[in-house]
């Protein structure tokens, strides 16, 4: 991936300010993680839009790992930490 693309800037992001937790549900909140940071650099709100593009865009298969959360875990996570990331 080319260093400006925004893949790259969400994995640096996960991965320099360590926001996921290391427990055994660790990678599904790492690949939400990711997903969350991609859709609001790239202004995708909603959490079905979010999961349609993890079902469909190469990009995002590659940030997740190729898991594609239902809408409403992507729901769950946002309300789950809402304050934690800005």
């Amino acid at each position: 991936m080319p260093s400006p693309h925004t893949t790259s800037l969400t994995t640096s992001i996960t991965t320099s300010y360590k926001i996921c937790s290391r427990d055994a549900a660790g990678g599904a909140n790492r690949a939400v993680t990711k997903l969350f940071i991609y859709g609001y650099l790239n202004r995708v709100p909603s959490s079905r839009a979010l999961e349609q593009e993890a079902g469909r865009n190469v990009e995002v298969m590659w940030l997740a790992g190729r898991l594609v959360p239902e809408h409403k875990a992507i729901a769950d996570f946002r309300r789950e930490f809402e304050g934690s990331i800005p």
